[in-house]
């Protein structure tokens, strides 16, 4: 099983580095992501409480009933793998980088 992973790194490493590309935009876009939710549901808190209710936060859910928002991280958790997503994809693409650079 690894030696035929092995052997498609050592055929082609760009396809690596576009992975670890890959990863680290999609753990970047989720950190985004995750920012402007809050913004969002701080946003409707506080307009919320200027109209004379107590300003809760709510859910993303709460807010957008009719979008998908499961992907997005609403917690340190979530914010932590969006995080580890974008350094793992770092660190794979500067491994596929070096192992390019030896192979060439």
């Amino acid at each position: 099983m690894f030696s035929v992973l092995l052997d498609f790194i050592i055929r082609d490493p760009r396809r690596i580095v576009t992975l670890g590309k890959a990863l680290c935009r999609t753990g970047s876009f989720l950190i985004v992501a995750g920012l402007i939710g809050r913004a969002a549901r701080v946003s409707i808190a506080v307009i919320g409480s200027l109209g004379g209710r107590q300003g809760v936060e709510r859910s993303l859910a709460d807010i957008y009933p009719t979008l998908l928002t499961w992907w997005v991280p609403e917690s340190a958790l979530g914010y932590a793998a969006g995080a580890a997503l974008t350094l793992f994809g770092l660190t794979v693409t500067m491994a596929a980088r070096r192992s390019k650079r030896l192979l060439a």
